[in-house]
């Protein structure tokens, strides 16, 4: 995987599961981070924003600990 996309699919997951009171630095964290991969990869935030948020969930089921479902999720 490319490491500006798993840069990006961090900030997200790191703002998916922040709590309240710290969500809103992590969501400019993670739109920052989109603008500047957008430009270097000469695509629209939308799009880019679009593909982190299909991904996301494959990447999370990915990276869980060896024993645990890897069907997590899915029903």
């Amino acid at each position: 995987m490319r490491s500006e996309l798993e840069a990006l699919l961090k900030a997200f997951d790191a703002f998916s599961q922040a709590p309240r009171s710290e969500a809103e630095k992590l969501w400019d964290v993670y739109v920052a981070v989109l603008e500047q991969e957008a430009q270097k990869l000469r695509v629209s935030s939308d799009l880019l924003d679009k593909l982190v948020r299909r991904k996301h969930p494959r990447w999370v089921r990915a990276n869980l600990p060896a024993k645990f479902p890897k069907r997590l999720g899915l029903e």
